[in-house]
């Protein structure tokens, strides 16, 4: 991102990488020593918070969801890693193929009510675009590399993938 690195204000996460930073901002310690040595003591003081959302992390809005990328990164340390995106607010828009289509009815011999939702969304990353030929694309399609370009200078998308784990996910391979 070059010199607008400051610009970001957003931090999309998985929620095992967001109930990890709910930990660490409740906890709160001191050293008994004030010493590098010195004995770490859990809980003294309190930081007043009551809520158990994370809504702000470093200044960034965090928002949370279980569709964040995973990887299985290799043969050891932890299982599992997670994507987590740096994005300046506005750098997702949401493309909306048709009018959101409600339609009901009521079976009366049985005294149900049915109600049929139908819409037809998508979300974009402003600055890239899809340079595959082929229509209805797969999960693992969208997924590849290749299969997007960047419609002008990539220092200029303001997103930025990171990848971390976490201590919560105590399994290794």
């Amino acid at each position: 991102m070059g010199e607008r690195g400051e610009e970001p204000d957003l931090l999309v996460v998985h929620p095992a990488v967001a109930y990890y930073l709910y930990q660490v901002g409740m906890l709160t310690f001191s050293t008994a020593a004030l010493t590098s040595a010195g004995a770490v003591t859990w809980g003294g003081g309190g930081v007043g918070i009551g809520a158990k959302e994370v809504g702000q992390f470093a200044g960034c809005k965090v928002i949370v969801d279980e569709a964040v990328n995973t990887v299985a990164p290799g043969t050891g340390g932890h299982i599992t890693e997670y994507y987590c995106y740096l994005l300046k607010a506005g750098t997702i828009m949401e493309g909306v193929q048709q009018d959101l289509r409600i339609e009901a009815d009521r079976n009366i011999l049985s005294k149900q009510n049915v109600l049929s939702v139908d819409y037809h969304t998508a979300y974009h990353v402003m600055g890239t675009k899809w340079v595959d030929a082929g229509d209805n694309p797969t999960n693992a399609n969208l997924a590849t590399a290749n299969k997007w370009s960047a419609t002008y200078n990539v220092d200029l998308i303001p997103a930025v993938q990171i990848t971390v784990n976490t201590p919560l996910d105590t399994t290794t391979i």
